[in-house]
């Protein structure tokens, strides 16, 4: 469609998504994976995997984007884009945005963001009866429609919803706002304790005690499946092998992989009692990327964090089999 309507452009397109995850991961690779390619236009999309974050929190991520991406280049479009899930249902039918989206909207507010909410026609639709939002195709009711099969993820139909609330929003916005580079006042954040500083950090060999392998990405295996989003990965080889650094912020996470292999980590921050954390939940049975959450403060202090690899392994069965 965006072909149809530009013709003499050349369009390309970033993928830089990844499932299951939040705007709390997506303001650290940001620059790696989005700022860096230098895109003209970006869509920014999390609101039905921040569902369930604090309002706060969230609007300090998505405005930590917005900055980080203005700040690189002004002249970079942005559009929140607001998919759904059958719990969000409810608020749309209600005529609300739900509680991830409305956050957001502040911030869209405050920048000048234009934004396209997919639950308004979603919610008509069902609504109407035209839709269903989560079922299977029947043969022997060949006139039903449904939204998704698992009550998050657009099937065929949902799709082409998705795309006729796009190409409309376009039209619509066709004419609105002005030309321009995008100006981002440094002392007029709506958050000033926003994301805007998250980056990504490499591990280095001097953060590794115990026995650790570099993998090589240019060989079959995890490293050369994921290296367009990780360019480095270190796997630690045996219980004790740990990560060690020093921070001076007030957010810290490892971001690397998890699946069917994982296994558990003991955290400590500045030396105090150790925090068990599990690299394995009940959607691993295939590898995906995903953080680990070391460390959260109010404010920008310096710490030692330490991640440790314990020989205790969890009962995958069991939690495969939770729902």
């Amino acid at each position: 469609w965006l072909k149809e309507q530009y013709p003499t452009a050349k369009l390309s397109e970033i993928n830089a998504a990844i499932g299951g995850t939040g705007s709390d991961l997506g303001v650290f690779r940001a620059k790696q994976d989005v700022i860096s390619k230098k895109p003209d236009l970006l869509f920014i999309e999390f609101a039905v995997n921040d569902g369930g974050g604090q309002p706060d929190n969230i609007q300090r991520c998505m405005e930590g984007i917005v900055r980080q991406t203005w700040a690189a280049d002004p002249n970079t479009d942005i559009c929140f884009v607001y998919t759904i899930s059958e719990p969000m249902l409810k608020d749309y039918q209600a005529g609300n945005l739900n509680r991830s989206a409305t956050a957001m909207e502040g911030v869209a507010n405050h920048y000048g963001i234009p934004s396209i909410a997919f639950g308004v026609e979603v919610a008509k639709q069902v609504k109407d009866g035209s839709l269903i939002f989560t079922g299977k195709p029947d043969p022997a009711k060949p006139g039903e429609r449904f939204f998704t099969g698992d009550n998050v993820h657009p099937g065929d139909t949902g799709h082409e919803v998705y795309q006729t609330v796009i190409a409309r929003s376009f039209i619509s916005m066709k004419d609105t706002g002005t030309g321009g580079p995008h100006k981002v006042v440094a002392t007029d954040p709506l958050h000033a304790d926003n994301w805007e500083n998250a980056k990504i950090v490499p591990i280095t060999q001097s953060m590794l005690k115990g026995k650790w392998t570099k993998l090589d990405p240019e060989k079959p295996g995890r490293a050369k499946d994921f290296r367009n989003r990780l360019p480095e990965m270190w796997k630690a080889e045996e219980p004790g092998a740990s990560l060690e650094f020093i921070l001076e912020g007030t957010v810290a996470q490892v971001y690397g992989l998890v699946g069917p292999d994982g296994g558990e980590v003991e955290i400590q921050v500045d030396g105090g009692a150790p925090k068990k954390s599990l690299l394995f939940d009940r959607h691993c049975t295939y590898h995906r990327l995903a953080k680990l959450n070391l460390f959260s403060a109010p404010s920008a202090d310096r710490h030692t964090i330490k991640v440790t690899l314990t020989p205790n392994m969890p009962d995958k069965a069991k939690i495969l089999s939770e729902t």
